[in-house]
């Protein structure tokens, strides 16, 4: 659940994008510009950062997966375990 807004304080533009984590915790990330129309592509920056981040993480996660199965063929199959 993302909740995107931007706000004026202290005569400056504030994007801030709300979201929860896998792990349900809670974020917020702020980015400030001079000006509304500036506030709004930093509200963009904001949600492609996110995204890209989220990819990173999909990435990670492959690899891991990657060595439990590498882990699991050498030492858990020549036993017979799972046979």
């Amino acid at each position: 659940m993302k909740i995107r807004t931007f706000r004026k304080t202290r005569g400056k533009y504030c994007a801030r994008l709300r979201y929860i984590d896998e792990d349900g915790k809670k974020h917020e990330l702020l980015r400030t510009g001079e000006s509304k129309s500036g506030a709004k592509t930093k509200l963009a920056q904001l949600e492609t950062e996110l995204m890209e981040k989220d990819r990173r993480d999909w990435r990670l996660v492959r690899l891991r997966f990657r060595q439990l199965a590498e882990y699991a063929i050498k030492r858990v199959l020549p036993t017979g375990y799972l046979r």
